[in-house]
């Protein structure tokens, strides 16, 4: 029978990981949107290049906070399963330790806690 083994360490370190990242892109917004303005007012005269420069900051900003919530979606769905995983692997590794208990008697078993 096959069965699975999660790293939970490693799954946590990638989820903190992938946290620290999305948080220096949220960071990194505000400097956008000053970017975005700063090449808009460089444009002077030129309204239409502004407006161009504007609305695709804009467009980009959207898809950026879109990708952020699905982000949030999965690294939260990611952190559920993980904990669940390591429940359920507690959970069995009690009941076998039970199991094993009766079986010899409710003797202590070497290393058992």
């Amino acid at each position: 029978m096959h069965g699975w083994k999660i790293d939970v360490d490693g799954v946590r370190g990638i989820i903190a990981g992938v946290v620290v990242a999305g948080e220096a892109l949220s960071a990194h917004e505000s400097d956008a949107r000053r970017l975005g303005e700063d090449a808009a007012a460089a444009c002077g005269p030129a309204r239409r290049v502004a407006a161009a420069v504007s609305a695709l900051l804009e467009t980009r900003r959207d898809d950026l906070r879109s990708a952020a919530r699905r982000s949030r979606r999965v690294l939260a769905a990611a952190s559920e399963s993980t904990e669940a995983y390591l429940a359920a692997d507690e959970a069995m590794a009690a009941d076998a330790l039970a199991s094993a208990r009766r079986a010899f008697g409710g003797l202590a078993l070497a290393g058992a806690l």
